[in-house]
């Protein structure tokens, strides 16, 4: 179940590749006059990230300011017009124990001898099963999952590096004061059918919300997220034992 769920969410990496790719499509001049910039503002001028005025969400920021206990739970929608999919999704920390939940299959990882005991829960069981009990999963293995189940967390990563943010004034989500990004696909010469907006919690720089569309004359994609409850105090994390 451990595996099932991590493949699951791996395919949130997609969008995000598959978008980067556009970008390295467009003429390298092109490239090169945005590659150092972090934000458009509102009256059309470029901003660098070292300003310092208010686009300064980057990996670094967020490692820095991640707390250390945390509780995010997020409704994802995705799929094409007419056939949209959609997911839950928490992540938690609290007292050196992680959790995730997606659609009901839980995990939590437990400090245990220097390294970590799992357990997992399916949707619909009464209780969790250990799942390493005869050895102890490392601080890189559960630091590879922590990744990809956070994943959403910096969402604006790859959008943000190439330049192409623009402030859209501010956003309350789950409670978080937030600032609000639209990326500007033209700036790498990309289609006007990108529509994608970001809104980030000022205080610890993780993504909120997304809304993500893409169309042409058929189609039309969608790839939405928003965290629907967000808590930095008294982490619940369910009975594993």
């Amino acid at each position: 179940m451990l595996k099932r769920t991590a493949v699951s969410l791996m395919l949130v990496f997609v969008l995000v590749f598959s978008f980067s790719a556009c970008g390295d499509n467009a003429e390298d001049t092109e490239t090169e006059s945005v590659s150092e910039l972090s934000l458009v503002y509102e009256d059309g001028t470029y901003g660098l990230a070292d300003e310092g005025i208010d686009f300064s969400y980057d990996r670094e920021y967020l490692e820095k300011n991640l707390p250390e206990e945390y509780y995010a739970s997020y409704s994802v929608t995705s799929g094409n017009r007419g056939n949209l999919t959609k997911s839950e999704i928490t992540a938690a920390r609290s007292d050196g124990k992680i959790y995730f939940s997606v659609d009901g299959d839980e995990t939590v990882f437990v400090p245990a001898d220097g390294g970590y005991l799992c357990y997992t829960r399916s949707k619909g069981d009464d209780s969790f099963t250990c799942v390493n009990r005869g050895f102890l999963m490392d601080e890189n293995t559960v630091s590879a999952y922590l990744t990809i189940y956070t994943n959403l967390f910096g969402y604006y990563y790859d959008f943000n590096e190439s330049g192409s943010l623009k402030s859209s004034g501010t956003e309350t989500v789950a409670g978080r004061s937030c600032r609000k990004y639209v990326y500007d696909p033209s700036t790498l010469g990309l289609l006007k059918e990108y529509k994608i907006e970001f809104c980030i919690d000022k205080e610890t720089g993780i993504c909120l919300s997304t809304k993500y569309e893409v169309s042409d004359n058929s189609d039309e994609y969608t790839y939405d997220f928003v965290c629907t409850q967000f808590n930095t105090k008294n982490i619940p994390i369910p009975e594993y034992e």
